[in-house]
């Protein structure tokens, strides 16, 4: 029997391989997002509880590289000063680095325009 995480990680994989590039990475990033994050960032991403950052008007994570940003949602981040803090991969420790890098993408085009 093949665990949960690697049958989510091979669907992503086959997902991404045989869909064209913007629409597949676009489309697993919003179920993962939906599935993650829509929890404290709301669906369209204007922050569900208080302190949670409105994704749509505080434009500062859209401008880093998309590395930076996949690298920052595998560690969490934890603003100083602020009481609200997102835990590693969204409290989720089975995303993959290429499912954390769909999130972004995803975020890019929706939250980002």
């Amino acid at each position: 029997m093949v665990n949960k995480g690697i049958r989510q990680t091979l669907f992503v994989s086959l997902a991404i391989m045989y869909m064209p590039s913007a629409l597949s990475e676009t489309s697993v990033g919003e179920n993962i997002y939906i599935n993650n994050c829509i929890v404290c960032h709301a669906e369209d991403g204007s922050g569900a509880m208080p302190g949670v950052a409105d994704l749509r008007l505080n434009k500062e994570w859209s401008v880093l590289p998309e590395q930076q940003l996949v690298a920052r949602l595998k560690k969490g981040i934890n603003k100083a000063g602020s009481v609200v803090a997102m835990p590693p991969k969204g409290g989720n420790p089975e995303l993959t680095d290429s499912e954390l890098q769909a999130v972004v993408i995803y975020m890019r085009n929706v939250f980002s325009k």
